[in-house]
């Protein structure tokens, strides 16, 4: 039995319908990044039999793929039936319809992460600080806490000295720990421009006393202010429970209700799990990965809070689905829940404070491939390592005027 045919109109009719649909690229991950739709999903047909139960778990949502031609659509169609998928269609012609319709093609990767984050930068204006202007409040003598909020193996490459590796879903659990007063300036930074937009604004969320800023352009900008580098081990946050958890528990609660997060209580928990079958369920742990590998749920899959927010699509193939986040205390969850809500996935939730799941399961789940982005060449130096960044750059604050000429979905970003 062939796939129905579905023209890139009917397409975006139902990417903006509320049913559980799949929009899937079956190229490599390079094409994909060289051009795709928006809420495009990429399972290259190379990796379609093992990503598929994990980023569409159900096997009642309506999968569409496509490829650069009809033929790559087929063959996925095909195999995803052999899968048990059962209602499957194909972008008739390809890829070339999409551009021949006049329709926007999206180029990178986890592009919505960094759209809102630019977004966010346009709608509210987080204060940002120079690389210079912090080495001078540094040379003060004056307390300053530098929180780097990527995963520690991309500070382990290189990282501003003296700064503390604290992830991005970790910013708002951790920052009572991190800072010795309410005056003591705190400036968040990454490699360029996403995660630490973002960090600021999780900090203001929560009301945060302490002046906060991000560093302008990252790690990017302290290299063209002419500053080194350093690399290897550094401060790191501690994983594991906060001292401060009751307190963080306490402001994410207060912004996850304000975002609209989901508390399921433990019958709505059953009743989510016996509707897996029919109805997609993410259920994501956002805590750290050590944290994760020491006991957690089953059938949970280990998604870093700030992973998960700037690179949703890795994790979360159908924006319909129920996602169900998982920590120890659920406030990482809450925070993390707030964001994916502002990203626009409508079901998100969290347990309520009388609902818990057994965290015993040491065994290691279905996890996104530990690919490097091919999209973007490897760079040979260090010049070539920061013009990738400065283009990366360029590339995201361009997004927000993309997607307002795509129109397909608008990021309306809650005032907290």
């Amino acid at each position: 039995m062939k796939a129905g045919q579905l023209s890139p109109a009917e397409i975006r009719t139902a990417l903006q319908s509320v049913d559980q649909v799949a929009l899937v690229d079956v190229r490599e991950q390079r094409p994909y990044g060289q051009g795709h739709p928006l809420m495009a999903i990429n399972i290259p047909l190379s990796r379609l039999e093992s990503d598929m139960s994990r980023l569409i778990p159900a096997n009642q949502v309506h999968v569409i793929f496509y490829g650069d031609n009809q033929k790559q659509a087929e063959l996925a169609a095909s195999l995803a039936r052999d899968l048990g998928y059962r209602k499957i269609s194909i972008l008739q012609d390809g890829l070339t319809a999409w551009s021949t319709a006049g329709l926007c093609l999206f180029s990178g990767t986890h592009v919505l992460g960094a759209a809102m984050a630019e977004t966010l930068q346009r709608q509210v204006g987080v204060n940002t600080l120079s690389a210079s202007e912090l080495v001078d409040l540094q040379e003060s003598g004056k307390p300053v806490v530098v929180l780097d909020s990527r995963p520690w193996p991309n500070y382990l490459e290189e990282h501003i000295p003296g700064a503390i590796d604290c992830p991005l879903g970790e910013l708002a659990y951790r920052i009572h720990d991190l800072v010795p007063d309410r005056d003591c300036p705190v400036v968040v930074n990454c490699a360029g421009r996403t995660r630490s937009i973002l960090g600021v604004q999780s900090l203001l969320n929560i009301g945060l006393a302490n002046p906060v800023y991000s560093l302008q352009q990252g790690t990017y900008g302290w290299w063209q202010a002419g500053y080194s580098l350093a690399s290897g081990d550094g401060p790191r946050a501690e994983f594991g429970q906060a001292d401060s958890a009751d307190k963080a528990f306490e402001d994410a609660h207060r912004v996850a209700r304000k975002c609209g997060v989901i508390e399921l209580d433990s019958g709505q928990l059953a009743t989510w799990q016996t509707q897996a079958s029919s109805h997609c369920l993410f259920m994501l742990d956002v805590r750290w990965e050590e944290e994760f590998y020491l006991g957690h749920a089953s059938a949970a899959i280990s998604a870093p809070g700030g992973q998960l927010v700037e690179c949703s699509e890795d994790w979360i193939g159908v924006r319909n689905g129920r996602i169900l986040l998982l920590d120890n205390d659920g406030a990482r969850a809450r925070m993390t829940a707030s964001w994916l809500r502002q990203l626009g996935y409508p079901n998100v939730a969290v347990l309520d404070s009388q609902t818990s799941i057994p965290m015993n399961e040491t065994s290691v789940p279905t996890s996104p491939p530990r690919v490097k982005d091919p999209y973007y060449p490897e760079p040979r130096t260090e010049l070539e390592r920061m013009q990738r960044k400065k283009r990366y750059m360029d590339w995201q604050i361009s997004l927000p005027d993309e997607m307002e000429k795509d129109g397909l979905i608008s990021l309306q970003l809650l005032r907290i």
